[in-house]
């Protein structure tokens, strides 16, 4: 199966405004501009600087990328971004398996 998004685990170091964050890669150190769900911002639900957060990212952009939700498990990626966080809970990075 074609990789079209994976996971990427970091920490927030930056809040730019409402539901956008700088998320700071604990892999490779990029800054990754993350969007949260709109449903979580108009619930008035935030992420603060220090926080750990794994983030769906396109490989061919690693810059940009949203936070992941338990919505996520409901797309036919769900098992891809399982394995995924699997690899990066080990310290593993995603990028570099293929299956």
């Amino acid at each position: 199966m074609k990789r079209v998004f994976t996971l990427r685990k970091g920490t927030v170091t930056e809040v730019k405004g409402p539901g956008l964050y700088l998320v700071q890669d604990t892999l490779n150190g990029n800054n990754i501009i993350t969007s949260i769900p709109a449903k979580m911002v108009v619930a008035g639900k935030s992420l603060v600087p220090g926080a750990f957060v794994y983030v769906v990212v396109s490989p061919a952009d690693l810059l940009r990328g949203r936070l992941f939700t338990s919505a996520d498990l409901k797309t036919e990626y769900a098992q891809q971004l399982v394995r995924d966080r699997q690899h990066l809970d080990r310290g593993e990075d995603p990028l570099n398996f293929r299956k």
